[in-house]
């Protein structure tokens, strides 16, 4: 089974954005994406962070899953990959995007949380 009509197109206009904004961001398949977070604060090591995120046809209406790659020590990023960040799970609105992701993890790695 393919991907709706509406999926396709709502993901053809981000994929537009993210591409005008220089977001290194990009699909590998239309639902299957990898990221790259050039860090450069004081938090965590300074260096390239990957993550991948994985798009639920029933997107937007559901989030996406993130998987994080690059080994890090942050109280929101699990060394399985998890990553705990609430616009990921119940603060999700489908008025989010891929770019909307992509800068809260950015925000994510500056501003650990232990909650």
């Amino acid at each position: 089974m393919g991907i709706n009509p509406d999926l396709k197109a709502r993901l053809s206009r981000e994929s537009i954005a993210i591409q005008e904004e220089g977001i290194p961001l990009r699909p590998i398949t239309p639902l299957h994406w990898v990221g790259l977070i050039r860090y450069r604060g004081h938090v965590v090591p300074k260096q390239d962070y990957r993550f991948t995120i994985e798009i639920p046809k029933a997107y937007p209406y559901l989030p996406p899953t993130v998987t994080w790659k690059t080994p890090v020590i942050h109280p929101n990023i699990f060394i399985s990959g998890y990553v705990c960040i609430n616009i990921l799970k119940d603060s999700w609105r489908p008025s989010y995007s891929l770019i909307t992701v992509y800068k809260s993890l950015a925000w994510l790695l500056d501003n650990p949380s232990n909650d």
